[in-house]
């Protein structure tokens, strides 16, 4: 399932970086993403996050950006 991710706050330690605020990820259909989200952005981008929302990309809106 894809997720998107938004208002992502990221810990960096005061590190000067440009990592995102949103981002959509594919996530295994059995994932907890209120407790694994965090692991699957630090897994992607490198950096721990302090917090995030989230939300499920609708099937519906791909199948129509994809024609």
């Amino acid at each position: 399932m894809k997720i998107q991710f938004f208002n992502i706050q990221w810990d960096t330690d005061g590190e000067d970086t440009e990592l995102p605020a949103e981002a959509v990820l594919e996530l295994d259909a059995d994932t907890d993403v209120s407790l694994e989200g965090a692991d699957a952005l630090s897994d992607k981008f490198g950096f721990c996050v302090n917090s995030f929302e989230f939300r499920p990309v609708c099937a519906v809106k791909q199948f129509l950006s994809a024609r």
